[in-house]
């Protein structure tokens, strides 16, 4: 099996006698970090027929990609929170996206 890491020689066409080397990378992402990159497409995909759900989502997902990767309790917490925000969005009745923020009155 070759290692996605190896440097290939890679010939030019347009002048054979020219190469030069090329490094492959390919990131592996965990199971939890795939999940997630599907939700962000589904949320993608949903909010496409709503018009300004998109940027939202966008700033959304943006916003929590500071949480570190070892953190994973949080992140399931946001994954299960975000799936049932996505069933809410795909509802046809579905007008716009509500958060949960403490006024300035509970603070």
């Amino acid at each position: 099996m070759k290692s996605w890491a190896a440097t290939d020689k890679v010939v030019n066409p347009a002048n054979t006698s020219v190469s030069f080397f090329v490094q492959h990378t390919m990131v592996r992402h965990s199971k939890l970090q795939k999940q997630v990159l599907s939700l962000y497409r589904q949320f993608l995909r949903a909010a496409q027929d709503k018009p300004g759900f998109i940027p939202r989502i966008r700033d959304e997902f943006r916003a929590n990609a500071a949480i570190k990767k070892n953190d994973v309790m949080h992140i399931e917490y946001l994954y299960r929170r975000g799936t049932r925000q996505l069933d809410l969005l795909k509802d046809v009745n579905t007008k716009q996206l509500g958060s949960f923020s403490k006024s300035k009155e509970d603070s």
